[in-house]
């Protein structure tokens, strides 16, 4: 609830409360235990029968109020306090009351939030503005009949603003306080005698407010039943307050057994990776090998000049299809006029081929033997290279 302020004194009223007020939007997937904090912080200065004690009326913030939005700020906390201070030394403390708490806002012109039956009754008063790290605090003194008041009160200022621009205003002096269910401001502080919750122990009944009702599941008639302490209310607060504790320890669980299954299949998806790494090394590694076996005995057999070994061994090593590149050398006819000068020399090469053959054969063994005992492909494959070099250095011998 504010006025507010412009240079030709012109006074203009917006309504006291907005459901929607505040700068904390409640969003429908918010976890219970936020809201649950966020209410014990409220409570912490809840009135509990004494004389007199201080409040928190402005958190620091910025607080919609239907299109206006009240920015709580630094300048906005000495403003008040400067003004309120102002006031008092003008007026005396036993002779006037400048600045009245009320039920609702029955001072508000414009009648939209005062009940059908106007009480003008001053409940307490303001003596004083104290600015904490959070918000601004008021020293209340509270006045015969405020013990009558109904339950679960809040309090809402009602102040002079200014107006920054953009739909934003800065308060500056408090008109007065009034005690209602729709605060303009939220995180107020409650001043309805209800007993703090204690939920190391059940002999007291907790008191709520109607959004953390409403994150356990109940209806706004049954949370407001729940407030009012009416005949017929729901009893099992304390239970879905466990069970929603419980859910969400159960959550926390299942989130972090998901998390260590998607490391491990991440684990093993980068190991089948490597392993594919590898595999195609190694079969490079053998087609080379081949090729030039296949380009030595071509140059052999007079199809492949000399000057043409180097071009023709990288192409048969890159070849996507090896078989069918080898045939078209077997298939080539002869391109050099020549003739073995021995025997023996073809005979040595084939023979060199199949012992390569069979050591890469005994080595790929060695490796599968070491995977079965649980080994991955790539520390395989280094240790028994380690431990078979020379059986390795035959199997691949472009590779030593």
């Amino acid at each position: 609830m504010f006025r507010i302020n412009n240079a030709s004194g012109i006074l203009a009223y917006f309504g006291a409360e907005s459901p929607d007020a505040g700068n904390h939007p409640k969003n429908a997937g918010k976890r219970f235990c936020n809201g649950f904090l966020a209410f014990c912080n409220a409570v912490a200065f809840e009135h509990a029968g004494e004389a007199s004690g201080k409040y928190l009326i402005a958190p620091f913030g910025d607080w919609k109020n239907g299109d206006i939005v009240q920015r709580v700020d630094a300048p906005a906390a000495e403003n008040l306090k400067r003004n309120m201070e102002r006031v008092w030394a003008k007026v005396k403390s036993d002779l006037e009351n400048p600045c009245p708490v009320h039920y609702e806002h029955p001072d508000d012109l414009d009648g939209e939030e005062v009940p059908k039956v106007v009480d003008k009754t001053p409940y307490g008063r303001v003596c004083s503005l104290e600015i904490r790290d959070d918000g601004v605090y008021a020293e209340i003194e509270w006045l015969p009949g405020f013990e009558s008041l109904p339950k679960s009160l809040q309090i809402s200022p009602r102040w002079n603003a200014d107006p920054l621009g953009g739909g934003v205003v800065r308060p500056v002096r408090l008109i007065s306080i009034g005690l209602t269910r729709r605060p303009n401001i939220e995180r107020t502080s409650f001043v309805n005698n209800a007993p703090i919750p204690n939920f190391e122990t059940q002999q007291k009944e907790p008191y709520m407010d109607k959004e953390i009702l409403t994150l356990l599941g109940y209806t706004d008639e049954e949370a407001q039943m729940i407030i009012d302490k009416a005949e017929g209310a729901p009893t099992d607060v304390l239970e879905r307050i466990k069970k929603a504790l419980t859910d969400k320890a159960t959550l926390e669980n299942e989130l972090a057994a998901a998390k260590g299954e998607t490391a491990e299949k991440e684990k093993e998806a980068e190991e089948a990776k490597q392993q594919l790494a590898n595999s195609k090394d190694a079969l490079k590694a053998s087609q080379a090998a081949r090729a030039k076996l296949v380009v030595a005995n071509a140059v052999r057999a007079g199809k492949i000049a000399e000057f043409q070994r180097a071009s023709a061994e990288a192409i048969l090593a890159n070849a996507e299809d090896f078989e069918a590149e080898e045939k078209k050398i077997a298939d080539a006819p002869a391109a050099v006029k020549t003739e073995p000068k021995t025997d023996g020399i073809e005979k040595g090469e084939k023979e060199r081929a199949k012992s390569q053959q069979d050591a890469q054969s005994k080595f790929a063994s060695i490796v599968a033997e070491k995977q079965n005992s649980g080994m991955d492909y790539n520390a395989a494959w280094n240790l028994a290279k380690s431990e078979n070099a020379e059986l390795y250095g035959t199997a691949y011998p472009s590779n030593v």
